[in-house]
């Protein structure tokens, strides 16, 4: 339905010759929350004001982008693998006739297909974080600077969320956010799990909403049979629970989260969420002093080298502890 509709709507913005910005951000939803707080600022522009802007999206979370920036977005161009899209996927991108390409992806064979099917003016740059001594307080800071040099600056110390927060239904409990891990640094395992929520227990006893996706589901079942009865009782599954735009709803109302670097961790940075990271590698984020939207006495973080399955378990808990005893009150 989207496709036939997305395949009238580029036909009548060809016949009518209006001029489009096209964005490729078809990758991870994590990437996609800081690009998507750029679209307000380009249709307040006096230059682009009068635009449409259609974007390149991944269908997994097609439903998050439409609840949250169908006043910007004209047209949504969902990819079911945009590192190897249909023929029919590609048919808008031929049809239209762009004004604009902004390419948040690096230039790779990955994403050759999408890329060589826009004929546009481009711009271009790559997915390198230098160092500490950035002119601009992120990567896609720098990119907008090209486009939007008039709104993005030195001074700017990074764009501001703009995050719906779409109430759906209260939650009648105090909780804190668990995430499973995802596909890039691979998933905790069940021991690291189970010495996540004692040391919660111990200190708290709150519970514990445990996100995931739908094939996660099978994890939390095995995880609530190998845990005693007093840790099975305050964990609560979300596994492919949650629509994606009701993440920041769960996020911004929990005591705090204990997250891998997935996108729950971005939506943490963006609601200036206390949480701790287990990652193996520190993030980008946390080396930028610019940035101004959030507070970092309000994070932990511990690495391991290739998978976040390598973190110790002493490590855990001692950071853990530490997190809640230091950022309780911040």
């Amino acid at each position: 339905m989207i496709l036939i509709k997305n395949i009238l709507i580029s036909l009548l913005y060809f016949i009518k010759k209006e001029k489009i910005i096209l964005i490729n951000e078809a990758a991870g939803l994590g990437d996609y929350l800081w690009v998507r707080n750029y679209f307000k600022l380009i249709k307040n522009d006096d230059k682009y004001k009068n635009y449409k802007i259609a974007l390149c999206a991944t269908e997994r979370w097609l439903d998050f982008a439409m609840d949250m920036d169908s006043d910007y977005v004209d047209i949504f161009l969902p990819f079911k693998n945009p590192y190897k899209p249909k023929i029919l996927e590609l048919i808008p991108l031929i049809i239209f006739k762009f004004e604009v390409f902004i390419n948040f992806r690096a230039s790779s064979k990955n994403w050759e297909t999408i890329t060589n099917t826009v004929s546009s003016k481009t711009t271009y740059t790559d997915r390198i974080f230098r160092n500490n001594n950035l002119i601009y307080p992120n990567l896609y800071d720098r990119i907008m600077a090209q486009f939007l040099p008039n709104i993005v600056n030195i001074e700017a110390g990074g764009v501001k969320h703009n995050l719906k927060i779409i109430e759906y239904s209260s939650i009648n409990y105090d909780y804190c956010i668990l995430t499973l891990g995802g596909f890039s640094q691979g998933k905790l395992n069940y021991e690291q799990l189970k010495i996540i929520i004692e040391t919660v227990y111990n200190n708290t006893k709150l519970k514990i909403i445990i996100l995931g996706t739908k094939s996660d589901k099978s994890i939390f079942e095995n995880l609530k049979e190998l845990l005693p009865d007093y840790l099975s009782n305050i964990i609560v599954s979300g596994c492919g629970v949650y629509k994606t735009s009701m993440l920041p709803y769960l996020i911004y109302n929990s005591k705090f989260v204990i997250t891998t670097n997935t996108s729950v961790w971005h939506f943490c940075i963006q609601l200036n969420k206390k949480h701790v990271l287990l990652s193996i590698e520190e993030p980008w984020i946390y080396k930028l002093s610019n940035y101004k939207y959030f507070d970092f006495k309000r994070i932990k973080y511990i690495t391991a080298k290739d998978s976040i399955s390598n973190i110790q378990l002493s490590e855990i808990k001692k950071t853990i502890n530490e997190f809640i005893r230091e950022v309780e009150n911040v």
